[in-house]
C-alpha cells in the first residue's frame, strides 16, 4: 500500500501532462477539423526552448508563444490549402512532424536534456513534491481555462469553418446553424 501512496503523486502527474496534451489535440480537431500529427513536435519545441532558456519563470510563457508562432506558421503556410480533405492533413502534419524530429535531432543530439526545476519548486508537502503539484495546477488551470471558453460560446461563435476559408463545402458531418453561411 505504501508504494502505491508513493506512486500516487508521480502518476497524477504524468496524467496531467496527457490531459494537457489531450486538450491541446481537442482544441485543433474541433477548432480547425484537423488531425495534427506533429503536435509532439510543437510540444518538444516548446520543451526545447525551456532548455534553452533554463528559467521557469521566463521559459513557460516563452515555451508556449514559441509552439503558438510554430503552429500559426504551419497553419498559415501550409494546413489552410487542406481544410476539408482529412487524409491530405494528416499526412502533411506527419511529414511535418518527422522534419521536426530531425531538426531536433541536428541541433541538440539525440540524447535527452533536461532542464532543472527551480529553487522555488524544491520541497514539498508530506509525499506531494511542489513541482508535482505545480504540474497538476497547471492541468487544472487549462481544464477550467478551456472550459469557460467553450461552455459560454454558442459552436458558431468560434468564426467561420475552416472550409468555409477555402470555398469548399463541409464535410458531412459539420453542421452549420440555420440562416448562417460562410
Amino acid at each position: 500500500m505504501s508504494a502505491f501512496v508513493n506512486q500516487l503523486p508521480i502518476g497524477l502527474s504524468i496524467g496531467a501532462v496527457l490531459l494537457l496534451i489531450a486538450l491541446g489535440l481537442t482544441f485543433t480537431f474541433g477548432q480547425m477539423g484537423v488531425i495534427n500529427m506533429a503536435h509532439g513536435e510543437f510540444i518538444m519545441a516548446g520543451a526545447y526552448t525551456a532548455f534553452l532558456l533554463q528559467d521557469l519563470v521566463l521559459a513557460l510563457p516563452v515555451a508556449f508563444l514559441v509552439a503558438g508562432v510554430m503552429g500559426l506558421i504551419l497553419e498559415r503556410a501550409a494546413i489552410r490549402h487542406f481544410y476539408g480533405r482529412p487524409l491530405d492533413t494528416l499526412l502533411l502534419t506527419w511529414g511535418v512532424s518527422l522534419v521536426l524530429q530531425q531538426l531536433a535531432r541536428d541541433l541538440f543530439g539525440a540524447p535527452n536534456v533536461q532542464v532543472p526545476a527551480p529553487s522555488w519548486l524544491a520541497g514539498g508537502v508530506g509525499i506531494l513534491p511542489y513541482n508535482r503539484l505545480f504540474i497538476m495546477a497547471l492541468a487544472v488551470a487549462g481544464v477550467v481555462g478551456g472550459s469557460g471558453r467553450t461552455s459560454r460560446a454558442p459552436a458558431w461563435a468560434a468564426g467561420p469553418r475552416p472550409w468555409c476559408r477555402t470555398g469548399s463545402s463541409p464535410p458531412p458531418a459539420a453542421s452549420t446553424p440555420a440562416g448562417w453561411t460562410c
